[in-house]
């Protein structure tokens, strides 16, 4: 039902509003017609999601954070955290019907520390525990534009990520972080691992000067401004 109504708006809308190309393509528009606008605004709070701990000084730890279902891809990072070096955290943020999952097939680096569950958090406990991280995984089937990874990046996070919708758009592979499209699991780990370096901590710089040129609120609000002058004209 959902899927028709959107399809329905989409068809007698004027214009169609995405907030990257990436996301236009996926829901079967054409980014370069003139009447979608594929550049909506998004906006992360940069001071509130701020670098506080340089990522250099972080331990090996990475994240997931989201529902725990399979379009989220809940099983990939299962195989991959069974694969990742035993010398690295991984920690589950969110909840969903894969955490059972989880404690069955890592159950003996749960019982190690090497695997932590945190459940679903606050909001505002988020930039602190970023902060912890030197790498966002984000391995899904599906998606949008996902704030976590933008608010990720506003933390000094890289992020590895399967390029799918908007994804592309902002995880640029080796600038922002990586793609781990086709990858088996054991080399996607291979990668990850290579990723917790220090002589890739740029990354998450990279990430972080990412959301201050385009993902402020002052640059969401400019725009709308270009997308209502367009509309109008």
């Amino acid at each position: 039902m959902v899927y028709i109504l959107d399809r329905t708006g989409m068809v007698i809308a004027n214009y169609v509003i995405t907030l990257s190309p990436g996301m236009a393509s996926d829901l079967g528009l054409d980014p370069t017609s003139p009447t979608v606008l594929p550049n909506g605004a998004w906006d992360v709070d940069h001071k509130k999601f701020s670098i506080v701990n340089p990522p250099a000084k972080r331990e090996r730890t990475i994240a997931f954070i989201g529902r725990f279902e399979p379009e989220k891809g809940i099983d990939r990072m299962v195989t991959i955290t069974d694969a990742i070096s035993s010398e690295t955290t991984v920690r589950f943020i969110g909840d969903g019907s894969g955490r059972e999952l989880i404690e069955r097939e890592l159950h003996e680096p749960i019982n190690t520390g090497q695997v932590i569950i945190d459940g679903w958090v606050d909001h505002d406990e988020l930039p602190n525990l970023l902060n912890q991280c030197r790498l966002l995984v984000v391995p899904s089937r599906t998606e949008g534009l996902p704030t976590t990874i933008l608010e990720a990046f506003a933390c000094g996070v890289s992020a590895a990520a399967t390029p799918v919708a908007g994804i592309p758009d902002i995880v640029h592979d080796e600038e922002t972080g990586i793609h781990i499209n086709s990858d088996t699991p054991e080399r996607t780990a291979e990668r990850i691992d290579q990723l917790l370096e220090s002589e890739y901590i740029e990354l998450g710089k990279s990430g972080r000067d990412l959301v201050e040129s385009e993902y402020t609120f002052q640059q969401a609000v400019d725009r709308y401004e270009k997308i209502i002058e367009t509309i109008c004209t």
